[in-house]
C-alpha cells in the first residue's frame, strides 16, 4: 500500500514536472500491470471466499439432513423394538396360560388314572341275587 502511494506521488510529481524519461514510462506501465494483477487477485480471493461460504452452508445442510435421517431411523427402530417387546410379552403370557392349562389337565389326568387304578384294585361287588321265583300255587 505504501509503495502504491509513493509510486502515485512520484508519478504525480513527474507528470507535473513534465519529465518523460523512458524509465518513467516503463515504471508507469509496470504500475498499471501490477494494479490490474492486484485487482484480478482480489476478485479471485473474493470468489474463493464466496465459494467457501457456499460450501460451508451446503455442508451444514447435508449434516442437518443426515442427522434428521438418523434420528428418524432411530425412532423407527425404537418403535419396532417396542412392538417386538409387546409381542414377546403377549406370547409369553399366552405360553404361561397354556402351561397352566397343561398342568391342570395333567392333574386331572393323574386323578383319573388313580381312580381307574383304585377301581381295578377294589374287589368286584358280588352280583345281586336273582329274585326268588314266585311260589307255585
Amino acid at each position: 500500500m505504501k509503495k502504491a502511494v509513493v509510486l502515485a506521488v512520484l508519478s504525480a510529481v513527474v507528470v507535473l514536472t513534465g519529465c518523460k524519461s523512458k524509465e518513467l514510462v516503463t515504471c508507469r506501465e509496470d504500475n498499471q500491470k501490477l494494479q490490474a494483477q492486484t485487482a484480478s487477485l482480489q476478485q479471485e480471493l473474493a470468489e474463493a471466499k464466496a465459494t467457501i461460504e457456499k460450501q460451508k452452508s451446503e455442508n451444514a445442510d447435508i449434516q442437518n439432513k443426515a442427522m434428521e435421517s438418523i434420528m428418524t431411523m432411530l425412532k423407527k427402530e425404537e418403535e419396532q423394538r417396542k412392538k417386538l417387546q409387546a409381542s414377546v410379552a403377549e406370547k409369553d403370557a399366552q405360553l404361561k396360560a397354556a402351561q397352566q392349562q397343561i398342568d391342570t389337565l395333567k392333574g386331572q389326568l393323574d386323578a383319573a388314572n388313580k381312580a381307574i387304578e383304585q377301581m381295578k384294585a377294589a374287589p368286584a361287588p358280588a352280583p345281586a341275587a336273582a329274585p326268588a321265583a314266585p311260589a307255585a300255587q
